[in-house]
């Protein structure tokens, strides 16, 4: 901007004095919104960046507590991993032996045949024939390795109402001693032992055990 030189004119000097205090003012107020016009510009651009960014902040944050969560967890499911693993030989052989114990592995399996006959009489269930057929033996690996589950199928015959078929099939989820599987069953109705049905049961006794497989049972024909 170019600068007046007032000396030129002919004016009195009190004015004079008055407009040079004037254009010293406004010299002044023209370099100060020079200056102040770009960092209130800044602060505004500063201003509106935070605000587009707080959820992004928000959402980092979040992430992270997430990722600390994570961490935990991975941390803690290494130290329950690490303290199973920490069982040691004793241990293993001490479940082993439970499970044994309760699957009875040293008795023979015709217990099962005349436990089965046993709990048909209580229930009112009539039992014409049990027929064993051949073990199978399955070798178990890991915290069973040395044992191998004897698996025996079993074939049933039987005479029976529907109600108390029913409560003997519910009988052998606390079969003493063995594992009963049911494999499956089939129905058909005869006049002459009505309101009794005749049924062909299927199952599998298992047996946990260590050693060699146990010597087969006979089959039993009940009259």
């Amino acid at each position: 901007m170019q600068k007046i030189n007032l000396s030129q004119f002919k004016i009195p000097e009190p004015i004079l004095i008055k407009v040079n205090a004037l254009l010293g003012r406004w010299e002044f107020a023209r370099r100060y919104i020079t200056i102040a016009v770009p960092i209130i510009s800044l602060a505004v651009v500063a201003s509106v960046a935070v605000v587009l960014s707080s959820p992004l902040i928000i959402k980092r944050i979040q992430l992270g507590s997430e990722i600390n969560n994570l961490d935990l967890k991975i941390k803690d499911y290494k130290d329950r991993l690490a303290s199973a693993q920490s069982l040691d030989k004793n241990d293993l052989e001490k479940k082993r032996n439970i499970l044994a114990r309760k699957f009875s592995p040293e008795y023979s399996l015709s217990f099962v045949l005349n436990s089965l006959t046993e709990m048909g009489t209580k229930l009112g269930v009539k039992i014409s024939a049990i027929s064993p057929e051949t073990f199978t033996q399955v070798p178990q690996s890991g915290e069973f390795s040395g044992y191998a589950l004897n698996v025996l199928p079993i074939d049933v015959s039987l005479e029976s109402e529907y109600i108390k078929f029913g409560q003997f099939l519910d009988s052998l989820n606390s079969f003493p001693d063995c594992l009963i599987v049911v494999k499956g069953f089939a129905v058909s109705r005869e006049e002459s032992i009505l309101p009794r049905l005749n049924i062909k049961l299927r199952l599998e006794a298992c047996v946990l055990k260590k050693g060699q497989i146990i010597q087969q049972p006979k089959e039993q024909v009940h009259n």
